[in-house]
């Protein structure tokens, strides 16, 4: 007997549109969503995540992660520069329709008038999208100095904690041991806690720039759709700015992990029920708005495990429950048509593994993987954390020919597998 599925008439809309309009990503979907529904105990990491029980990250995950916030910030501020360019080019066009209709010797003054107003709205937006993007811009640089400081620290101080560990140990075999040696160790041990602790603070800053990068392009761009809406952002020390407040239980599942990094939260919510919560479409989804799906999801957690929802008067298709009693009904509702391939597909996920376990599984350290591959610690963290999608082709063989075994590549048409090189 497999699990039901429960999840809101908005999230099923959001599907049969995927199913409509990416036909590989939404059979990915399928397929993981299947797989969850048949699987006899909850799956493992490689397709489903405790995010309350996740374990803390080590500082080499914690230095991987801080790279990555980096590059979700140079994301976010891709968006200002393009609303800036976008500004630009519209002061131009308008700039031009005025000039245009000058030269006409019998023009409408009303019109002329009318165009001079859009340029001077043009400039003025201008002026505001523009300033938001120096800023932005100065704000990042300023970032990534202190973290390319930080980690410089870091690094030296782990060396130098090493070196007089290395010193100390050597002294005790040889039965000199002195107490200054222990006292430098000790020194050095507390420098690199601190270095570890400004890498820490500048990781739980990341998301907040990144997030007030984000809110005030769109910011600025709503007040100049509606004037009357003041461009403001919130202030740094908003609550929605924290660190998201996680409910017991709340679950991702990575549901497309190899192309458009699709994830759904979800709660085993009756024990017997996958409940889909949230959903999170695309790379720039997952780096930009997942603290605040997360608190979204932790939020309509509380509000289901309380009776409060789905509401007796919906209002809207967020507020319509869809129930499906087990995969097959799943399948017939959104893959009619490829309720074979979507079976299949999650037969090959059902038994996937993550390279965390086909490491642990060989007792080897993420040091050992580093040293067999010659990738630093940083980068197989943030590639193990990530999944194969964020490594590179030649990164995944090193992995995988360092554990012992063989990477083929190969891609699937019409049931027919096709090795790639």
């Amino acid at each position: 007997m497999g699990r039901k599925l429960r999840m809101s008439g908005e999230i099923g809309d959001w599907l049969t549109d995927l199913c409509a309009d990416d036909v590989a990503a939404a059979a990915e979907v399928g397929a993981a969503v299947v797989t969850l529904l048949d699987a006899p105990d909850l799956p493992g990491p490689a397709l489903v995540t405790d995010l309350a029980l996740h374990p803390a990250p080590t500082p080499a995950q914690q230095a991987a992660a801080l790279e990555a916030a980096q590059q979700s910030m140079q994301w976010a501020l891709r968006l200002a520069r393009t609303a800036a360019t976008e500004a630009a080019t519209d002061v131009r066009r308008a700039a031009h329709d005025v000039r245009e209709l000058e030269r006409e010797p019998h023009h409408d003054r009303a019109e002329l008038a009318a165009r001079r107003r859009r340029l001077a709205g043009a400039r003025l937006f201008e002026q505001k999208v523009t300033g938001h993007s120096e800023r932005s811009e100065r704000e990042v640089d300023a970032f990534s100095a202190r973290a390319e400081a930080a980690r410089g620290s870091y690094e030296a101080a782990v060396a130098a904690w090493d070196l007089q560990v290395g010193v100390a140990a050597g002294q005790r075999a040889a039965g000199s041991a002195e107490d200054t040696s222990e006292s430098r160790a000790a020194a050095a041990e507390s420098v690199a806690r601190a270095a570890l602790h400004q890498l820490q603070l500048l990781l739980a800053e990341a998301p907040r720039l990144v997030r007030r990068i984000s809110d005030g392009t769109a910011a600025t761009v709503l007040a100049a759709n509606e004037p009357d809406q003041p461009a403001t952002e919130a202030p740094a020390d908003s609550p929605e700015r924290g660190e998201p407040s996680l409910a017991p239980g709340l679950l991702e599942l990575r549901a497309d992990p190899l192309g458009g990094d699709i994830r759904l939260l979800f709660a085993m919510e009756p024990a017997d029920t996958v409940t889909v919560l949230a959903v999170l479409e695309g790379e720039g989804a997952v780096r930009v708005h997942r603290d605040k799906a997360l608190s979204l999801a932790s939020d309509l957690l509380a509000e289901i495990r309380s009776g409060e929802w789905p509401p007796a008067q919906a209002t809207s298709t967020a507020d319509i429950e869809l129930t499906l009693e087990d995969s097959a009904g799943f399948l017939d509702k959104f893959f009619a048509q490829s309720a074979a391939v979507v079976r299949r597909r999650a037969a090959v996920r059902a038994s996937a593994d993550t390279l965390t376990e086909l490491r642990q599984q060989r007792g080897l350290s993420i040091q050992d993987l580093a040293e067999a591959t010659g990738i630093t610690q940083e980068r197989l963290s943030f590639i193990e954390d990530g999944g194969l999608q964020v490594a590179q082709v030649r990164e995944a063989v090193a992995c995988i020919r360092a554990l012992g075994g063989q990477l083929d590549l190969s891609a699937g048409f019409d049931g027919e597998q096709h090795v790639l090189t």
